[in-house]
């Protein structure tokens, strides 16, 4: 996705201001609202793989419309195909290993290999972001959205060779209505699924501050836009790191706790007016809401059958966007009218409640 890094100075070259750069970011998770829960129980229903192909199709149209746009207008028509892109792949990768290793028993691998296919993942965001900031300071800021189309596309041709795990299908398929209620129960049924659920939610939270509108520190700052692609490949390998980190203390308690106090501690970095400070408390941010968003989703799955794993993941994933949506507006107003570094209080209160979370989630002790 060679487009990532160069979005926001992008928009900001054609005339967007603060508030249109979040509603950017509002339209991208309002998609991902209106379309995880619906795609997820279809790829619960029908097919995990048919529905990611079907989401890369609308990635390629959004990158094509938006990568030619000289408008705000423009811009939002391809930026809601690409919203359907994020929304329907929502769960999808998370649903399709955890299957895929229960039909081989290998359920203990979950975490490392849900840990492995993002450091996987990484490297070509962060390969991607530095060539795309490249091309779009030395050639212009649309070729980096036609050859993520490029990409796009050939991702569709290798997962067209994917062999589906098939447990989903292997389950009495509920009438609709009864899945979706199914569904709900599942996650609400017991108090330590329900606080795995809301800790899961806020941690979410605090991931799509980092993936939606992690540019608005720079651009505050007045970063040139041939930087913007080593920081977001900076930023993005700490999904990189967070992938062996997950595999190492999946089972430490305690050192899971430790992880979310950092997360705490990188949200106060945020409040610094420093290129330096904002990007080490970005990546630490990052990695520590990655590795825990793995751990919880491994536990949160324990506790489900084949047929719901797909919408849970994306049931969880949607109410973090609503919460998202809810915040962002407050956040860039604070933004708008004071600066990015006083909005950034409002990080700092969700991490203290995604801190107690994880020690209410994981005060047992430790098994190995």
């Amino acid at each position: 996705m060679f487009h990532y890094s160069i979005a926001f100075p992008f928009f900001s070259s054609i005339g967007f201001d603060t508030n249109q750069l979040a509603s950017y970011a509002i339209l991208t998770a309002v998609m991902v609202l209106l379309l995880e829960v619906p795609s997820g129980i279809l790829a619960d229903r029908w097919s995990r793989k048919g529905t990611s192909m079907i989401a890369l199709l609308f990635m390629i149209i959004g990158v094509l419309i938006i990568g030619s746009a000289d408008n705000f207008k423009v811009v939002m028509i391809g930026t809601v195909f690409a919203g359907i892109y994020f929304g329907m792949r929502s769960g999808m990768v998370e649903a399709m290993i955890y299957d895929l290793l229960l039909e081989h028993d290998q359920r203990k691998d979950y975490e490392k290999y849900v840990g492995m296919t993002r450091s996987i993942n990484t490297v070509g965001l962060v390969i991607s972001s530095i060539v795309g900031a490249v091309i779009a300071s030395t050639i212009n800021f649309s070729t980096p959205y036609y050859m993520s189309a490029v990409c796009a596309f050939l991702a569709l041709l290798f997962l067209f060779k994917f062999k589906e795990p098939q447990l989903h299908r292997q389950v009495e398929t509920a009438r609709l209505p009864e899945h979706i209620k199914d569904l709900f129960v599942a996650l609400s049924r017991h108090a330590e699924v329900r606080l795995l659920v809301f800790t899961a939610i806020v941690v979410g939270i605090l991931s799509s501050f980092m993936m939606e509108v992690d540019p608005l520190w720079p651009l505050a700052l007045g970063l040139a836009t041939i930087w913007y692609g080593p920081l977001n490949a900076f930023l993005l390998s700490s999904q990189g790191i967070a992938g062996p980190l997950v595999s190492k203390i999946v089972n430490r308690n305690h050192i899971i706790q430790l992880v979310a106090f950092g997360m705490f501690l990188a949200t106060i970095g945020l409040l610094v007016s420093n290129i330096w400070v904002i990007a080490l408390s970005q990546f630490t941010l990052l990695a520590c809401a990655t590795s825990l968003t793995i751990i919880l989703s491994g536990r949160i799955q324990d506790e489900l059958p084949s047929s719901q794993r797909s919408g849970a993941e994306s049931a969880i994933s949607t109410f973090a966007t609503l919460s998202f949506l809810i915040i962002l507006p407050i956040f860039s107003s604070i933004a708008q009218r004071s600066s990015i570094f006083t909005a950034a209080w409002l990080l700092v209160i969700i991490a203290i409640i995604g801190f107690f979370g994880i020690n209410r989630c994981f005060k047992t002790p430790s098994t190995k």
